[in-house]
């Protein structure tokens, strides 16, 4: 039997309860915590602005957004290659901090003799480089 709003009506014939959906059981208010910081989500590292930026300076031409995302995340895995190694060296050693003869030795096993030569070669010029600009004083 039907329940009706007024003795003698049924609901079906009641033009309010037509067409409503049944409603859904309110939600749970969350008690809120003072004092707690709430972090964004983290952004996605990304390498593709400055990749572009070398390929520009070098050779004087652009790439497709495909190409700069193949790049992005060659240099991604060689950085986790690079790091993991390096960290395994470090652990091996019983040292807390990695330093750049770890660094060398984990680019020797991750890219290669010559191409690890030229690599911290590369590396060494752009750091001598960096620390001969002049010191900003605060």
């Amino acid at each position: 039997m039907e329940r009706s709003s007024k003795p003698g009506k049924s609901l079906k014939k009641n033009p309010v309860f037509k067409n409503k959906k049944p409603k859904a059981p309110p939600k749970q208010k969350v008690a809120r915590t003072i004092g707690v910081k709430r972090f964004r989500s983290r952004k996605h590292r990304n390498f593709g602005t400055y990749i572009l930026k070398i390929i520009k300076n070098e050779t004087g031409l652009g790439a497709s957004k495909s190409a700069i995302y193949n790049l992005d995340s060659v240099v991604k895995n060689m950085i986790g290659c690079m790091g993991h190694e390096a960290a395994v060296l470090g652990k091996f050693i019983n040292k807390k901090t990695i330093t750049s003869s770890e660094v060398v030795s984990a680019s020797k096993l991750c890219l290669g003799q010559k191409l690890s030569q030229k690599a911290v070669q590369y590396g060494m010029t752009k750091k001598n480089a960096y620390s001969e600009l002049p010191k900003i004083k605060k």
